[in-house]
């Protein structure tokens, strides 16, 4: 019998939704094809190989029937008041991946669960550290935790991992990426991207025609603050670390075998050292005098572009830059703008080979429209406004150095920070970063933090003013500024300054696009007045807000309504919602979390930011406190959302573990 499809979306229509269920139960995970916009798929991090956080076949969630989101389950990851074996609690901030009425996700308790989409009941719980140390696939290696998303291909979940609980732990183990079986949670492979003692992986993958692209991280940048910077023995082996010593990298994997295809570092070396610096590390020059190190790749996900063979990176701030003269490095050059020196792809946006892993443009980009500078940075940097650390030290110096950024001299630099914080600056004359970290280095009281925490986002064939049609890459700031870049070349096409940047700040969990706008969310953690883009309304915490993706044109900017309150690291006052999770977009939806104790989940029209729905994850946690850092997958007309979050940088948050991740729908709609 033919089933008139169209006939019974428009009976649906007549009670406030069009359901996808025709679409639920088909999907392709095939590495082999780009099968992103297959409905009833969310298979990585953004939703598809473009990082767009936008299920193009979504129809039954509408900015008319929002409203009635309603709970469908509620699924529980740890029992309440157990912390799990980490002793981190079983908070997800993962976007969940969902694929064949299956809901995947890890928490930060060292489980990986697999839970049917319709009933939220567990079909299998994996543990890293008590299923996995064992496994003679692991290889002698151990893991304690993950925060990525797991990719789905084939059968497979790509899984990047935490080495150990403590992020402060040096270890042996490096940064593992695991391969487990869809169907049961058995271990496939494991593999070791790096041996650095304090690398991981926090970036979610991507997979594409057999390969698995992804990049590491690290925990080195707060060692300063929260562990030894001197000589530390490295268990189970010869090795001694010493600080600063890490840099970030980015790597292709065989899918089926876990074998390393290519490596690219996105900090270079001197030549002469460079064959014994990737076979020990512990051979690089460290410290403040030696050499540069950091550039994680720790933002969300990679983005893949297939016509032009190319994946898309950002990278993270330099944790130290050398202060005199080594081998191979110039003794005379200032950093130029919006240029990369010495292969240091630090803070910026890095076009790869999806092939060879060879380098074919990056983009250095500052906190002013068309700028570049050394992001340079580490929890050293904070050492007068906490007492406890005693490693001032170790703050990278740029004032003793010729690695600087002559746009670093500007107004702030002079001003003392308490009388920053009360400044309200009108966005359209607003060209830096008015809230950052204090850091005695940079030539002045103040680091400026503009490294990338979310991959950028790729959309194709936008009309641009001119009525020609471009394709664009999307990269948001830590910064508070986004840009539109040429794919082909890295070129600025548009440049926004959307909102206040800074340390934490910015724009970093995550954004979408539905090639109409950019939907963003500004953290504003270190929060003074702003004014939004129309001048009427002033806006003192975190919020939400859209770009016209052909010009950046602000279009609109919601603050949290919640509007609740945590402390001030500085002066230990209260100050509203700390920070933003990242943002889906489906529909003319937009779905957005924050970080206000509540733990507030919001639905907004796209089209002007009024918000729809909300809902308050803290009424079911143990603690009567949580956060949502996670984003929503939508999937048949569900939302799947986890919630908590482990405390702020600076514990100026309360505990936020949270141990649920929420499934919503509308009732009568599936």
């Amino acid at each position: 019998m033919r089933i008139n499809k169209r006939l019974i979306a428009l009976s649906l229509a007549t009670i406030g939704c069009v359901s996808t269920a025709f679409a639920t139960s088909v999907s392709t995970t095939s590495s082999t094809g780009d099968d992103d916009n297959v409905p009833g798929l969310w298979r990585f991090y953004g939703k598809n190989i473009h990082n767009t956080s936008y299920p193009v076949f979504e129809s039954t969630i509408t900015p008319q029937n929002a409203s009635q989101l309603k709970v469908k389950w509620i699924y529980k990851t740890v029992p309440d008041g157990d912390l799990g074996v980490t002793g981190l609690g079983g908070s997800v901030t993962a976007t969940p991946s969902v694929a064949d009425g299956t809901v995947y996700f890890p928490d930060y308790a060292g489980n990986i669960h697999a839970v049917d989409a319709k009933t939220g009941t567990a079909k299998w719980v994996k543990n890293l550290i008590t299923d996995y140390s064992n496994d003679p696939k692991m290889k002698g290696l151990k893991v304690a935790y993950s925060r990525t998303t797991p990719a789905i291909v084939d059968g497979m979940l790509i899984i990047g991992c935490a080495p150990t609980a403590n992020a402060f732990e040096v270890s042996k183990n490096g940064a593992v990426l695991i391969a487990v079986n869809r169907k049961d949670g058995s271990l496939l492979w494991s593999t070791q991207l790096d041996n650095h003692p304090l690398a991981r992986i926090t970036q979610s993958a991507v997979v594409y025609n057999g390969t698995i692209y992804v990049g590491v991280s690290t925990s080195e940048s707060g060692m300063e603050l929260g562990g030894s910077v001197g000589p530390t023995p490295v268990p189970g082996t010869s090795n001694t670390y010493n600080c600063c010593s890490f840099r970030g990298s980015f790597l292709a994997v065989d899918v089926n075998t876990g074998k390393i295809k290519w490596k690219t570092y996105t900090l270079s070396v001197p030549d002469a050292t460079q064959a014994s610096i990737e076979k020990d590390w512990s051979k690089r020059p460290t410290g403040v005098d030696k050499s540069y190190s950091g550039a994680s790749v720790w933002g969300s996900t990679p983005v893949i572009d297939i016509q032009r063979n190319t994946v898309y990176i950002g990278t993270g701030q330099t944790h130290n830059i050398p202060n005199k003269k080594i081998a191979g490095f110039p003794s005379n050059t200032t950093f130029p703008l919006n240029k990369i020196v010495n292969g240091n792809y630090s803070a910026a946006i890095v076009a790869l080979d999806m092939t060879t892993g060879k380098v074919k443009w990056a983009r250095n980009l500052g906190k002013v429209a068309n700028s570049g500078g050394l992001d340079a940075w580490n929890s050293a940097c904070v050492g007068p406004f906490l007492s406890s650390v005693a490693n001032i030290g170790y703050c990278p110096n740029t004032v003793n150095t010729n690695y600087t950024d002559p746009n670093y001299n500007d107004i702030l630099q002079t001003m003392p920070f308490s009388s920053i914080i009360n400044v309200a600056i009108p966005n359209q004359n607003y060209n830096y970063e008015p809230f950052p970290l204090p850091n005695p280095g940079l030539n002045g009281p103040l680091a400026f933090d503009h490294d990338f925490g979310q991959g950028p986002m790729l959309v194709n064939a936008i009309k641009m003013p001119n009525g020609k049609y471009k394709d664009l890459l999307i990269a948001p700031q830590k910064s508070g500024w986004t840009r539109a870049l040429d794919p082909d070349t890295g070129a600025t096409i548009w440049a926004t300054f959307e909102g206040p940047g800074g340390a934490e700040g910015g724009h970093e969990w995550g954004s979408a696009t539905d090639s109409k706008r950019v939907y963003l969310a500004n953290n504003n953690v270190i929060p003074g007045p702003y004014f939004t883009q129309n001048g009427s309304t002033t806006i003192t915490g975190p919020y939400w807000s859209a770009l016209d993706v052909s010009t950046g044109k602000i279009l609109w900017e919601n603050a949290n309504p919640a509007n609740l309150t945590g402390l001030n690291p500085f002066n230990n006052q209260p100050t509203p919602a700390p920070r933003t999770g990242a943002v889906t977009v489906t529909n003319g939806v937009v779905f957005a979390g924050a970080r206000d104790t509540n733990g507030t989940m919001v639905a907004m029209d796209a089209s002007n930011g009024n918000i729809l729905w909300s809902y308050q994850t803290a009424q079911n946690a143990p603690t009567g406190k949580s956060a949502i850092n996670s984003r929503p997958a939508v999937v048949g007309g569900t939302v799947y959302w986890g919630a908590g979050s482990l405390s702020g940088f600076f514990n100026y948050e309360p505990n936020l573990s949270h141990n649920r991740v929420y499934a919503f729908e509308i009732p009568g709609c599936q």
